[in-house]
C-alpha cells in the first residue's frame, strides 16, 4: 500500500491558470421563511447577554425588496446568527449584503469559532465599525454610511490564515492576516452594539468553494483517515472526490489520484474485485491520455494481479499491453506520449523535479524486466516453449540492460567519490610531509614564515592593484560621462537652436501650420533623443539612425534645400537589436554640412552608410563638398581662433572608450580627389563594435 501511496503523492498540481465551477456549501436569501420569525434550521441564534429586547428575525427590509434577516439588541451586547460548517476546506468564499442602521456600531460577516471567547480571535471576516468604515482584521478598507446596502465578498485561505476582500465587486484588500485561535467551524453574521440601541440587516448569503478545492479537500482528508486506520471513512471521502465532473484536463488528471488511492486501500483489505475495477479505470485513463509510465506500471500490475489468481489469458493480455506501451516509452525516452503533458496536467512533474536520464532509463527498464518476466512465466506455464524462450531472452536482455545502466551509474558515482578521496589523500600526504619537515629542520620553519610573509605581501600588492584598477575604471567612466555632457552641449549649440526656432516662427507667421508642425515634431524628437543618449553608454542603432535622420531633416530646412542625403543600412543589420555608443556619427555629419556643403555653390549630397562586417558596424559619411583644405582656408579667413569642439570631443571619447573595449573603435578620414588631384569631397569611415 505504501508503494501505491508513493506513486500518488509525488504528483504536483499545476492549476494556476485554470478556472473551476463553484460548489455551494450554504446559501440563504431568507425568502422561504415566515416574516417575523427566526430561521432556526440551519441557523443557530447566539448573543452576549439575556436582554429580552434583543432579537433575530426575518424582516421585509431587503436588498431586493422582499425579505432579509434583521439583528437587533440592547446597548453593549452582541447578537449573532450562525450556520455550522464542519471541516472547512483550505480555500473558501462567503458573500452577502450588509446594511447597518447607523455607521457607528459593529456588524460582522465571516467565518467563526464559537469555542474562542476573545473578540477578534474568534472570527475571520469583514465588519462595519463604529468609526464609519468597512474593515477586516483591523485594516480599514473604505468608508461606509448608515442605512445603505453593501455587497461583501471574502476569500479565506485556512492553510495560511489570509483573507482577500471585495466590496461592491471591487477588490479592497489582499492577503490580510487573521488573528486566529483554533479552527473555524461556522459561518456567522453578527452585530456588536456600542452606544445606543441599533439594528443591522443581512441578505442573499452564500458560502462556496471551487470544485477543484472540494475534490482535493475530500481526497487529502481521505488519505489522512486511511493513514490513521479509518479505512471505511477514507473510502467514503475518496469516492466523494471521484464524483466531481471532469471540467478540464487538469481536474480530470487530478481525479485519478483518488482512483490510484482507492485500489491501494482495497488491496490492503483483500477486496480483489474492487482492486481490478479501479486499476482498470486508472489504466484506461492513463493510456488514453498519454501517461506512458503510469500506464505501463498499471498494466504490469494488472498482469501480476491476474497471474497470481491463475487467470493466465487475462494476465497475458495485460503483460502484452505493458510491453507495447513500454516499447513506445523506450523509443521516446520519456514518460509521456506528448511533451505538452509537462505543461498542462498535474502529473507532469518533470518540469519541477526533473529526473536524471540514468534514473529515467532505469525506471523504464525495471518495468520492462518485470513485464518480460511475467510473459516468460505465462508461456512456460502454458508449455509454449518457443514463446517462453523468446520472452526469457527478452527478460535476460532487459535485466542485462538494467544491470549495465546501474553499473554505469555506480561506476560514475564511484569515480566521483574516488576523485574526491584521492584529493583528500593528497592533502593528507602533503600535511604529513610538511609536519615531518617542520619537526626535522628548524631552518625550514623560518623559510615557511618567510613564504607566508611573502604571500601576505603578494596579497597586499594584488589588493592595491585591484583598488588602483577600480579607481582608474571609475575615473574613465567619469571622464566618459563628462565628454558625453560636453558633446551634448556642443551639439545643442545656441546657433542651431536659434535657427530652428526661427524657422518654426517663420512657418507660423506664413500660416504654414503643416510644415511648422512637422518641423517642431522633428525638433522635439531630436532634442529628446540627444537628451536620452547623453546619459546612456549604449543605445540601439535604430535610435541613433532616427537621431541622425531628424538632425538632417532640420538642417535641410535650415539651409533651404542646400543638400540631399541618403541613409543606406545593410540588410544584414538588425537596428532594433544592435547597441552602439551614442552620438559618434553626428559631429562628422555636422562637419559635412557646415564645412563641406555650406560653401559649395551647387546643391550638395551626403551619403551615410551602415555596413555589417564580422562583429563590427562600418559607418561611413561621404559628401561631395569643397573638401577639407578649402574649408580650412575659408574658416581661417572668417575666424582665426575657431576650434572644432565637437570633433575634438568625439576623438577624445573614442580614446576613452577604447580603453575598456576589447575590439577597438577605428576612425579614418579621407579626402576624395579626382585624377587631377582636385578635391571632390570628404569621406569619414568608422569601425564600431556592437553588442546585442
Amino acid at each position: 500500500m505504501r508503494k501505491c501511496l508513493l506513486i500518488s503523492t509525488i504528483q504536483i498540481p499545476l492549476f494556476a491558470s485554470l478556472v473551476f465551477s463553484q460548489e455551494i456549501l450554504f446559501q440563504d436569501d431568507f425568502e422561504s421563511y415566515t416574516a417575523g420569525t427566526f430561521p432556526s434550521n440551519p441557523w443557530i441564534m447566539r448573543w452576549d447577554g439575556n436582554d429580552s429586547s434583543s432579537q433575530i428575525i426575518v424582516n421585509n427590509e431587503s436588498v431586493s425588496g422582499t425579505q432579509s434577516l434583521k439583528l437587533e439588541g440592547a446597548p453593549g451586547w452582541s447578537a449573532a446568527a450562525i450556520v455550522f460548517l464542519p471541516n472547512i476546506p483550505f480555500t473558501i468564499y462567503c458573500e452577502g449584503f450588509v446594511m447597518a442602521e447607523r455607521n457607528y456600531f459593529i456588524t460582522l460577516l465571516g467565518f467563526y469559532n464559537p469555542e474562542v471567547a476573545t473578540w477578534g480571535q474568534q472570527y475571520a471576516g469583514v465588519n462595519t465599525s463604529i468609526n464609519g468604515t468597512i474593515g477586516c482584521e483591523g485594516q480599514v478598507l473604505q468608508s461606509c454610511e448608515g442605512s445603505k446596502w453593501y455587497h461583501i465578498k471574502i476569500k479565506y485561505r485556512s492553510h495560511s490564515d489570509l483573507c482577500d476582500v471585495w466590496v461592491d465587486g471591487v477588490l479592497k484588500g489582499i492577503n490580510i492576516a487573521c488573528e486566529k485561535t483554533g479552527d473555524y467551524n461556522s459561518f456567522q453574521i453578527a452585530t456588536r452594539f456600542e452606544g445606543s440601541y441599533t439594528r443591522a440587516w443581512f441578505d442573499d448569503i452564500k458560502v462556496y468553494a471551487d470544485s477543484l478545492t472540494m475534490m482535493l479537500h475530500y481526497f487529502f482528508n481521505g488519505i489522512y483517515l486511511d493513514l490513521n486506520g479509518e479505512t471505511d471513512s477514507a473510502k467514503i471521502l475518496i469516492r466523494k472526490a471521484l464524483t466531481y465532473p471532469e471540467v478540464n484536463k487538469g481536474l480530470n488528471a487530478e481525479s485519478y489520484l483518488p482512483v490510484s488511492m482507492l485500489h491501494c486501500i482495497y488491496d490492503s483489505e483483500g477486496d480483489f474485485d474492487s482492486i481490478a475495477i479501479y486499476k482498470q479505470k486508472a489504466l484506461n485513463w492513463y493510456h488514453q491520455h498519454g501517461y506512458l509510465f503510469l500506464a505501463t506500471y498499471m498494466s504490469n500490475d494488472l498482469g501480476l494481479f491476474y497471474f497470481r489468481k491463475n487467470k493466465l489469458n487475462v494476465a497475458e493480455k495485460y503483460y502484452q499491453q505493458s510491453e507495447t506501451i513500454a516499447m513506445e516509452m523506450i523509443s521516446k525516452n520519456l514518460w509521456y506520449r506528448h511533451d505538452s503533458l509537462l505543461n498542462i496536467i498535474s502529473l507532469g512533474t518533470d518540469l519541477i523535479y526533473p529526473l536524471h536520464p540514468w534514473h529515467l532509463k532505469e525506471l523504464i527498464w525495471i518495468l520492462g524486466k518485470s513485464t518480460y518476466n511475467g510473459l516468460y512465466k505465462i508461456n512456460a506455464a502454458k508449455q509454449r516453449s518457443s514463446e517462453a524462450l523468446h520472452y526469457y531472452i527478452a527478460f535476460s536482455n532487459a535485466r542485462d540492460t538494467l544491470y549495465h545502466l546501474q553499473r554505469n551509474r555506480e561506476e560514475y558515482e564511484l569515480k566521483i567519490k574516488g576523485d574526491v578521496m584521492e584529493k583528500l589523500r593528497n592533502q593528507e600526504d602533503i600535511f604529513d610531509f610538511r609536519e615531518q619537515i617542520y619537526f626535522r629542520d628548524y631552518k625550514l620553519k623560518q623559510s615557511v614564515y618567510f613564504l607566508v610573509g611573502l604571500g601576505i605581501i603578494v596579497i597586499l600588492v594584488v589588493l592595491l592593484a585591484f583598488v588602483f584598477i577600480r579607481q582608474n575604471k571609475l575615473r574613465n567612466e567619469q571622464q566618459n560621462l563628462l565628454l558625453q555632457q560636453k558633446l551634448f552641449r556642443s551639439q545643442m549649440n545656441p546657433h542651431f537652436i536659434f535657427n530652428s526656432l526661427t524657422s518654426i516662427q517663420n512657418f507660423i507667421l506664413e500660416e504654414d501650420s503643416d510644415r511648422a508642425s512637422k518641423y517642431l515634431s522633428r525638433f522635439s524628437k531630436l532634442i529628446r533623443n540627444i537628451l536620452e543618449s547623453s546619459v546612456e553608454e549604449y543605445v540601439r542603432l535604430q535610435e541613433e539612425i532616427s537621431t541622425i535622420e531628424n538632425y538632417l531633416e532640420l538642417q535641410k530646412i535650415r539651409f533651404q534645400n542646400k543638400f540631399d542625403y541618403t541613409i543606406d543600412v545593410d540588410k544584414a543589420i538588425h537596428p532594433e537589436n544592435m547597441l552602439i555608443p551614442p552620438m559618434l556619427a553626428q559631429p562628422f555629419i555636422e562637419n559635412s554640412i557646415e564645412h563641406g556643403i555650406k560653401h559649395k555653390k551647387s546643391k550638395g549630397n551626403i551619403y551615410i552608410r551602415f555596413v555589417l562586417k564580422n562583429s563590427s558596424i562600418f559607418f561611413e559619411v561621404e559628401d561631395d563638398g569643397i573638401g577639407r583644405e578649402k574649408a580650412k582656408e575659408i574658416l581661417y579667413q572668417q575666424n582665426k581662433e575657431h576650434k572644432s569642439l565637437a570633433t575634438a570631443i568625439t576623438m577624445e571619447r573614442i580614446r576613452v572608450l577604447n580603453r575598456k573595449l576589447k575590439q577597438k573603435i577605428r576612425l579614418h578620414i579621407q579626402d576624395v580627389k579626382d585624377s587631377a588631384n582636385k578635391p571632390l569631397g570628404t569621406k569619414v569611415q568608422m569601425e564600431i563594435p556592437w553588442i546585442a
